[in-house]
């Protein structure tokens, strides 16, 4: 599995007050997710959802028009696959992110459309656990650094310190 080389994040979100967020130009996060999220510290291990432009574009392509944000996610990125295992481990600009598992489809997405439940089966993205936080912004560089398709660990931050380099995943 591989990141393309340029996987960048197009957009980020927080808040809101239905299924859909508002499009901020950062966002910071930490282990309890999105500062000024609904969800923030809700559950670590669904910190932030994370869905690939790619899982947008499928659902263009079967006719509903969506927009990003419209799943409720907190960041979109181009050039991320639409699987990501568990365990996976993600560098977003300095924030250290860790794939905790597939986002699950519910009834609400049928309120954009009544076909968009079945169309977003494995294509809403995936929740991560946040495990250094910081700034994220359209832009920012996404890495597969570590996990299933990378047996080798993710060096952690000393506290305070600046975060540790990364190994580049090809």
């Amino acid at each position: 599995m591989s990141v393309a080389a340029d996987a960048r994040i197009r957009a980020v979100f927080a808040g809101g007050e239905g299924l859909r967020k508002r499009a901020l130009e950062a966002l910071d996060v930490d282990a309890g997710g999105a500062h000024g999220d609904r969800h923030y510290g809700r559950n670590e291990a669904r910190a932030l959802l994370v869905v690939p432009r790619a899982d947008y574009d499928a659902i263009l392509e079967a006719g509903i028009e969506v927009q990003d944000g419209d799943l409720g996610e907190n960041l979109v990125v181009d050039g991320l696959p639409s699987a990501l295992p568990a365990g996976t481990r993600l560098r977003v600009g300095e924030v250290d992110l860790e794939v905790t598992g597939d986002c699950t489809v519910c009834a609400s997405l049928s309120v954009i459309d009544p076909r968009l439940p079945k169309l977003a089966y494995r294509r809403r993205g995936v929740y991560v656990r946040v495990r250094y936080g910081g700034p994220l912004r359209p832009g920012d560089r996404v890495r597969i650094v570590g996990g299933p398709a990378h047996p080798e660990p993710v060096p952690t931050r000393a506290a305070g310190g600046p975060p540790p380099a990364a190994p580049d995943a090809a």
